[in-house]
C-alpha cells in the first residue's frame, strides 16, 4: 500500500522533469525516497527486528510481563521506536541529514548497543541477540 503511494507520488512536476516528485512546492529528488526507504530498512533491520524479537522471546520466557512499562528494558525498548528511531526516520524523510544521522540513527545504535544490549541484567538478551542477529537462529 505504501509502495503504491510513493509510486503515486513519483512523476514529473508541472516542468516536465522526471527528476523530482510531481505535487510539492519545492523540487524534492525522488533520490530522497531511496535515501528514506533504505534508512527505515536499516532501522528495521539492524534494531527494530532484532529488538522486537528479544522482547517476545523474554515475554515468552516469562523474564518479562504483559504489563507495560514495568522494566526499565521496556523503557528503553519505547525509546528505540519512539524517541531516537522516530527521529531517525522523520530526519529520513524530511531530507535532514543531521536528524537522519547524528540526532537519529547515532542515538539508536548507542542505546541499542549500551542501555538495551549491554545493560548490566541483560546477559540473556545478548544470547538472544547474537543467535537472532549474528547466527541468523529463530
Amino acid at each position: 500500500m505504501w509502495h503504491d503511494r510513493t509510486l503515486e507520488a513519483v512523476g514529473s512536476t508541472p516542468i516536465g522533469s522526471t527528476n523530482f516528485i510531481k505535487g510539492l512546492d519545492r523540487p524534492t529528488p525522488k533520490g530522497s525516497i531511496t535515501q528514506f526507504d533504505a534508512l527505515v530498512d536499516l532501522y528495521n533491520t539492524k534494531f527494530a527486528t532484532p529488538a522486537k524479537t528479544i522482547m517476545d522471546k523474554l515475554t515468552a520466557a516469562k523474564k518479562l510481563t504483559d504489563q507495560p512499562f514495568d522494566a526499565k528494558i521496556k523503557w528503553t525498548y519505547y525509546e528505540l521506536w519512539h524517541h531516537e528511531g522516530r527521529r531517525a526516520r522523520h530526519g529520513a524523510a524530511m531530507s535532514g541529514p543531521d536528524y537522519a544521522w547524528w540526532h537519529g540513527m547515532y542515538d539508536v545504535a548507542k542505546v541499542f548497543y549500551t542501555e538495551f544490549i549491554l545493560n548490566p541484567a541483560s546477559k540473556v538478551k545478548r544470547r538472544l541477540y547474537l543467535k537472532t542477529t549474528l547466527r541468523g537462529e529463530t
